[in-house]
């Protein structure tokens, strides 16, 4: 793939995203809608808006007020600190990959109907809010160690809250 006139972002800026998610690509009967919507019109020239500011507002503050027991809080420091101690990771998660953490584990509970969020909230959301705040040590790389694995190690390891 051509990354010409591109670049990597420092680990200082990429830690500044929420979360990282691959969307892959569609199925060839997806594919074909997205042809066949595009045949007259650009979908862009028809878009509108699916929430006010202020119902986004709303939005955030319903996910602040979701509950997160303390033990899942540390359950959450737990998982980032086991990042930063891995022997495969040069570069650890960051505080904000627990407050991404937190706020997503919010956020699925919210979606879920919720009040409270439960760990395996957290264990949902690890990958995505985690793999792009890590940095795997070139030799694990090499062989083969990706962030995301590093992420699931470090859930099937550590003491889930009950």
């Amino acid at each position: 793939i051509e990354y010409e006139g591109t670049y990597q972002l420092p680990e200082a800026q990429v830690d500044r995203f929420l979360m990282r998610v691959g969307i892959g690509y569609p199925t060839p009967e997806q594919e074909v809608t997205i042809l066949q919507r595009q045949v007259h019109e650009h979908p862009i020239a028809t878009v509108r808006p699916a929430w006010s500011v202020q119902q986004a507002l709303q939005m955030q503050a319903a996910v602040r007020r979701v509950f997160i027991e303390p033990d899942t809080q540390r359950y959450i420091v737990d998982i980032v600190n086991r990042t930063r101690q891995h022997e495969a990771v040069a570069l650890g998660a960051s505080p904000r990959g627990s407050l991404a953490m937190m706020r997503c584990g919010q956020g699925v509970a919210l979606l879920d109907g919720r009040d409270f969020v439960a760990p395996d909230d957290i264990k949902a959301i690890a990958g995505p809010a985690l793999s792009h705040r890590i940095v795997i040590k070139p030799d694990y790389r090499m062989r083969g160690v990706t962030s995301t694995h590093v992420v699931e190690e470090i859930l099937g390891s550590a003491a889930v809250p009950v």
